[in-house]
């Protein structure tokens, strides 16, 4: 019994110290490993560093120029202006030498809000239809209050094709006075303008399905115009459901 239970404590012993050395080998390896990462770690940033930095006269790390790869690549430096700011801003100064590079301009999809009073100015003074137009689809498309109230003030001055372009650009169901003016014009007797304005209220309450816009329409119309609204609503229903079967048998 004695010597049984020597030999359990000497096998304790024994199971205990090695937990020691297991735990002191791992303090170890804990220790120098991040170390060594480190290391690692800071000769990398050294080597990215140098590929993109010199050294000028004073020994101080400098950006170096990436110039020369480009160069070898078979990229060319050129001189070029900077932008013109008053082809930037559609300056009407510059009418009508510089119409093709305003014209340009107008058609880089870079127009916004702040190019709105010098577009309305572009519409008066040129004459060249190209920028006309573009002047009129910009102004459709920024649609703010100030951009739609722009174009229901060109419209007296446009050009019956022009007016085409306004009149299916504005937006009714947005703007009250946008409403209102189609309902004018809807009035009118001017048949050609009449059926236009028409044809957008007709089409703003059929693809919105806004009824409250739909009634405030038809208790403005004239009992004339009513029934041209109502005809030309019929006809874009019919055309729609026309189209609507045509797709389906497509598609069968």
């Amino acid at each position: 019994m004695q010597k049984k239970g020597r030999s359990n404590i000497t096998m304790g012993v024994l199971v205990c110290g090695l937990a020691v050395l297991v735990v002191i080998y791992l303090n170890e390896r804990m220790n120098i490993a991040p170390a060594q990462a480190a290391g690692a770690t800071n000769a990398t940033s050294s080597r990215i560093a140098s590929a993109h930095l010199g050294t000028d006269k004073t020994g101080l790390p400098q950006e170096k120029s990436e110039l020369p790869a480009f160069l070898s690549d078979g990229w060319t430096t050129v001189e070029e202006s900077p932008p013109n700011e008053e082809l930037l801003k559609l300056s009407p100064k510059l009418l009508p030498e510089h119409s093709q590079e305003i014209y340009e301009q107008l058609s880089s999809g870079a127009i916004g809000p702040r190019h709105i009073s010098n577009m309305a100015i572009l519409f008066a003074q040129s004459r060249e239809e190209k920028i006309r137009y573009r002047v009129i689809e910009n102004l459709g498309t920024i649609n703010v209050s100030k951009s739609e109230q722009t174009l229901r003030e060109l419209y007296p001055s446009s050009t019956a094709d022009e007016r085409v372009m306004i009149i299916g650009l504005l937006h009714p169901l947005e703007y009250r006075d946008s409403h209102q003016f189609l309902i004018q014009i809807g009035n009118s007797e001017e048949k050609s303008e009449q059926k236009l304005a028409l044809n957008a209220l007709a089409s703003a309450h059929l693809f919105s399905g806004n009824v409250n816009f739909e009634n405030t329409t038809l208790a403005q119309l004239s009992a004339s115009a009513k029934e041209k609204y109502f005809n030309i609503q019929t006809n874009i229903n019919n055309f729609a459901w026309t189209r609507s079967n045509k797709l389906g048998r497509d598609h069968e």
